[in-house]
């Protein structure tokens, strides 16, 4: 399957007093305050956003509804990779408790579990050191082609393909939600689709769904983008009739520790420090945002070890001119720019990868 190299390569205060009572009293009252939900903050953000405004030549359009499920959770949180969940999965689709999977160590340092010969047929899984995990049964692998017309929709946030190839018997919904049990068996998170893809032969004999899954905290997803030193805490599944036959992404994980918050920054305000610093942001003339989510981003830690932090996204569309051999033609292009929610101040702006 030639798409597997793609998503290797691209493809989270007690001051004591001599009084017992009284710290007993200050512990329940922070506990209280620790667990208090951002009522206000979510009552002071709007479901939808629109307008157009020009700053230093250039044009902002918004037409976005607003997204803040699970703010009344809203955390900063440390997840880190788990052996247990590691060897439960393995089990699961190896049978490694059964003995029908032995453990190797290629060239490159990457552990592997395999059924098969050096990896070359059978089921196998991959470990990196990241965390990051690849199955794959080799038997089940097919060589096809996308079946969408725009080649955009690879990499489009919430595209969600219409298409059922000829041996697929439920429709690409179903097979996400499929997906997505899966995957939470073996995580701290509930998993939703990102991005949906239909995949067939020329004679539309054979078939799957490539679905991107992004993990759900406490009701809010986590940014299928991240900083450079890292892998994104997203999951590609390929699903056929028969079931998962690939999977690759960054999911067993457990959530570690975490740190309630309280009291975010109005909403209004990380909106207001978007549309003075757009000018800045935009590619070409102008900006369109036609999404605004709270997200969690996932930074590293350390090793196999992230700190999700809270942040709103703004999904932006920019376009700029090119000069083709004479003929002038419109490059769009999608990216985030994200704000942290706690503080309001910037935190990048990020591109697919």
């Amino acid at each position: 399957m030639t798409k597997h190299g793609i998503f290797k390569g691209v493809m989270i205060a007690m001051v004591l007093t001599l009084a017992g009572y009284s710290v007993q009293a200050q512990s329940a009252a922070e506990e209280e305050a620790e667990s208090a939900p951002v009522s206000s903050s979510r009552e002071s953000i709007p479901s939808h956003v629109s307008g157009t405004q020009e700053k230093d030549g250039k044009t902002l359009t918004i037409e976005a509804d607003v997204s803040a499920s699970g703010i009344e959770h809203v955390k900063e949180a440390t997840v880190v990779f788990d052996e247990n969940l590691l060897g439960r999965f393995l089990n699961k689709v190896i049978g490694t408790e059964d003995h029908h999977a032995e453990e190797k160590e290629n060239e490159f340092g990457v552990h592997y579990w395999t059924t098969g010969n050096d990896g070359l047929d059978g089921s196998v899984v991959s470990l990196e050191d990241i965390g990051s995990v690849e199955y794959i049964d080799w038997e089940q692998d097919r060589s096809l082609d996308v079946l969408e017309e725009d080649g955009t929709h690879m990499f489009e946030y919430g595209y969600m393909s219409e298409q059922i190839p000829s041996t697929m018997t439920i429709s690409a919904t179903e097979a996400s939600e499929k997906a997505a049990d899966f995957l939470k068996e073996y995580s701290c998170m509930d998993f939703q689709p990102w991005n949906i893809l239909a995949w067939g032969d020329e004679g539309m004999q054979d078939g799957y769904y490539e679905i991107g899954l992004q993990g759900v905290l406490d009701g809010i997803p986590v940014s299928v983008k991240c900083d450079s030193d890292m892998r994104p805490l997203r999951t590609t599944v390929c699903y056929a009739d028969e079931g998962i036959f690939f999977l690759q992404g960054v999911f067993l994980l457990s959530e570690q520790e975490s740190r309630t918050i309280t009291e975010l920054v109005p909403f209004d305000d990380v909106l207001a420090n978007f549309r003075d610093a757009f000018p800045n942001l935009c590619e070409g003339e102008g900006v369109e945002v036609d999404a605004i989510r709270l997200e969690y981003f996932p930074q590293l830690a350390e090793d196999q070890t992230f700190l999700l932090k809270p942040v709103w996204c703004f999904a932006c569309t920019g376009s700029r001119e090119e000069n083709y051999d004479g003929t002038v033609q419109e490059i769009r292009s999608s990216y985030d720019v994200l704000y942290y929610a706690e503080n309001g101040k910037p935190c990048g702006v990020y591109f697919l990868m």
